[in-house]
């Protein structure tokens, strides 16, 4: 997901792909995540914008380990 991208297309990309959470990418990189707590704070009518960025930011997410495929010798 882009800087601009819908809040509608968002929670689409993350019910399709079942998590909690999406990255936002530049063409520098990671520039932050969005998490459901964001997606409903936004529905609710909730976000408040911030002055300065925050060092850290919390919120609800989904972490699945992916394990490498085993190959037997």
């Amino acid at each position: 997901m882009g800087p601009g991208t819908p809040l509608s297309r968002v929670a689409a990309a993350m019910l399709d792909a079942d998590v909690d959470a999406v990255p936002v990418l530049s063409d520098d990189g990671l520039v932050g995540l969005i998490t459901a707590r964001d997606v409903l704070s936004a529905v609710a009518g909730r976000i408040e914008p911030q002055p300065e960025p925050s060092e850290v930011v919390t919120g609800m997410f989904h972490l699945e380990p992916v394990l490498p495929e085993r190959r037997e010798a």
